[in-house]
């Protein structure tokens, strides 16, 4: 295979899940995106991405924009990041 897949859960800070958040794949090398929504339980998934570095951005209304960087896909692999999304503003970013 030469992709890779990354997927995960996204929740509360109570572990409910959070329910239509937007979750943006950007390759760090291309430049290109990918965007998904989390279905009703919270999950989202991200198939056949093309291998190498990535930076996922969660949001979802009425909590902080979470940031994780240097998601690193090899052949074959699935990353699982799995985010627990604060309550705040979406201008504010937790990395």
């Amino acid at each position: 295979a030469l992709n890779g897949q990354i997927e995960g859960t996204i929740s509360d800070q109570a572990g409910a899940a959070v329910a239509n958040a937007v979750i943006t794949a950007t390759n760090i090398e291309t430049g290109t995106i990918r965007t998904a929504a989390t279905d009703e339980k919270g999950v989202y998934r991200f198939p056949l991405l093309p291998l190498g570095t990535y930076r996922i951005v969660a949001e979802a209304a009425n909590f902080k924009r979470f940031v994780r960087e240097g998601v690193f896909l090899t052949t074959g692999q699935t990353a699982t990041v799995d985010v627990s999304l604060q309550t705040g503003d979406v201008t504010e970013v937790v990395t």
